[in-house]
């Protein structure tokens, strides 16, 4: 997977991923996820990743706490993001909830 980046005047960001045109990181993760649901079983919301063999996602849940997931034919992980990671997706947090 190739990026060409390209900065405008004001200082956005666009880039370019296997020939789609993206105005920014939240742009592309908007585009790019399978699917961005409640998740009944943690209690918030999911932002998919990937499904099948492996399967990621993030899940977004009500206390603010956030945690990755990986799912790789039997091998399980999940992970508590902390500071800048956290912060970084509660931003994305927000903007898929505008």
């Amino acid at each position: 997977m190739d990026a060409d980046r390209k900065m405008h005047e004001d200082g956005d960001e666009t880039f370019e991923i296997d020939g789609c045109t993206y105005e920014g990181f939240y742009d592309y993760v908007a585009n790019r996820a399978l699917t961005y649901r409640d998740d009944p079983v943690y209690r918030g919301k999911r932002l998919e990743l990937s499904y099948g063999g492996p399967q990621d996602y993030f899940v977004f849940r009500e206390n603010g706490d956030v945690y990755y997931h990986l799912l790789d034919w039997g091998d399980v992980t999940m992970l508590k993001l902390h500071g800048h990671d956290l912060e970084i997706m509660r931003e994305v947090y927000a903007c898929l909830n505008v």
